[in-house]
């Protein structure tokens, strides 16, 4: 992986945590819990997106959103099985490769 690669990545990495670590920290965790956030980087407003199309972010009354734990922990749970196939998929083509050139 390249710098821009890494830093892209690096880049998507704290805006989740930015997101996350926002709404809970103030609990919001209820309609009644419900904070604002203001998205201030690309990444973050991808993601502040993604979570409400997933219904991981939902709107409250007061114009704030709550994050519904649930829906979080299965997203999370997705995330790391997909990073982990293709962490294991890398490994794969590189014994592959290594076994080729081994064997020339």
């Amino acid at each position: 992986m390249g710098g821009a690669a890494n830093a892209v990545a690096i880049a998507k990495a704290r805006a989740r945590h930015r997101v996350i670590a926002h709404f809970v920290s103030a609990e919001a965790t209820s309609p009644a819990k419900a904070v604002t956030f203001d998205p201030q980087r690309r990444f973050e407003r991808k993601l502040v997106d993604e979570f409400k199309d997933k219904g991981i972010l939902r709107p409250a009354s007061n114009g704030g959103h709550y994050i519904v734990p649930d829906k979080l922990e299965a997203w999370q749970r997705e995330r790391r099985k997909r990073t982990g196939l293709i962490f294991a998929g890398a490994m794969a083509i590189a014994a592959a490769a290594i076994g080729i050139a081994v064997a020339s």
